[in-house]
């Protein structure tokens, strides 16, 4: 089977009989004559694709500039597309004379005269027939603004041409679009936190119907407010059954019920009161004592608490545990439960770096020494001297180092 070019050169797409099937886009498809003839804005050219008219031709002929019928805002003048006078939607004959008009004005003769304000269309410049968006006739056939009441909160009469008229219970014209609530008329608005039918500030509802600190208020929305001071040294409370926020330096105490001075704020303190802004402990925890409103260690009275080292239950220096209970140089101090009991470390012992144990010196030839193994004395009867180059006890001329002391 063979396949044939289409007889008409205009077809994209053709059938056996020779009619087009199929246009090229710039042609429309002839169902009675099986062609594909010129588009819309298209003149034939001879070709597969029909050539484009002018942009100022609706239609044209043979050339693109031969226009038989205008684009809007355009009028034919012999075979050119003119445009029309800027008021007008279309003109004929010359550009001064509309025959339609654009939206918000009418057709006065030949002549597109402007609508009322805010009109849309219209058909002389005293009654609107359709207001812009928003608005609405009046009986005088202005258009006025219309007011969407369903927008308007809290309001209780509203119409569209007058807005919002009259208000809710508790509530007052702010504006014909806005409804607020009265603060103070003793009928509490969901806007409130509080109304109890004063301006006053200090009564526990503010003069904004807010509720003031350290106040509850009860009564729901359209009655009264009742405003209740919390208890004592408490800042935010919703009854007086408890408080969850008490003032500074005062803490909530379950036991009691109430807020009290918060002495653990106070470093080892038991008991404390407020006074002159700030907490004063009165009773400090075993071991410390009260001095100038805060709690001290007590050295010298054998507990062993805070930053002490040691407590020998005296203050007394040169016995190990110094008159502020630390360890002296050269001792080494342990203790039985609190009390502290020191040790001088003598003959060929040293200080350990924790102070807690006297060691025995790491060189046989030393008869005291450091840390560090250097010899800081050798024995009278060792026969030896203290090297200053070694810091050694090493033997007398005459003497052997034979390993021992």
């Amino acid at each position: 089977m063979l396949c044939k070019s289409c007889t008409n050169y205009a077809c994209l797409k053709c059938s056996m009989n020779g009619s087009c099937t199929t246009c090229d886009p710039s042609r429309t498809l002839n169902s009675v004559t099986g062609t594909c003839d010129p588009g819309q804005g298209y003149f034939e050219s001879g070709s597969l694709a029909a050539s484009p008219c002018d942009p100022t031709c609706y239609t044209c002929s043979l050339s693109q500039s031969n226009c038989t019928s205008c684009s809007s805002a355009h009028y034919l003048s012999g075979k050119t597309c003119l445009p029309c006078d800027a008021s007008c939607a279309t003109c004929s004959i010359v550009s001064s004379n509309c025959t339609t008009c654009y939206s918000a004005s009418y057709l006065s003769g030949s002549l597109c005269q402007p609508c009322v304000s805010n009109c849309n269309i219209c058909s002389n410049s005293l009654n609107c027939g359709t207001c812009n968006s928003g608005y609405m006739t009046d009986a005088g056939g202005l258009c006025i603004i219309s007011y969407d009441c369903a927008s308007i909160a809290y309001c209780a009469s509203c119409a569209a041409a007058t807005g919002c008229v009259t208000c809710s219970t508790g509530y007052q014209n702010q504006s014909i679009t806005s409804c607020v609530s009265v603060c103070g008329d003793g009928v509490l608005s969901p806007q409130e936190q509080c109304d109890d039918g004063a301006n006053l500030a200090g009564d526990g509802c503010s003069a904004t119907c807010t509720i003031e600190q350290a106040y509850f208020c009860t009564g729901g929305v359209g009655s009264l407010s009742t405003c209740t001071k919390c208890l004592t040294n408490c800042m935010n409370c919703t009854n007086l059954l408890g408080c969850s926020l008490c003032n500074t330096l005062y803490v909530w105490n379950l036991s009691s019920s109430g807020c009290i001075p918060n002495c653990s704020n106070v470093t080892n303190c038991l008991n404390c009161f407020v006074g002159a802004g700030i907490l004063n402990c009165t009773g400090c925890q075993v071991g410390y004592k009260v001095d100038t409103a805060i709690c001290l260690n007590i050295c010298g009275d054998g507990l062993i608490v805070g930053a002490e080292q040691c407590d020998d239950n005296n203050t007394i220096s040169g016995d190990g545990c110094s008159n502020s209970c630390t360890i002296e140089d050269g001792f080494a101090c342990s203790s039985s439960g609190s009390l502290s009991t020191c040790t001088q470390c003598v003959g060929a012992t040293f200080q350990s770096l924790n102070k807690l144990l006297c060691l025995p010196c790491a060189n046989y030839d030393c008869a005291t020494c450091q840390a560090n193994g250097n010899c800081l004395s050798c024995g009278n009867s060792s026969n030896r001297y203290l090297s200053n180059l070694t810091h050694r006890c090493v033997p007398f001329n005459g003497f052997y180092d034979d390993g021992s002391h």
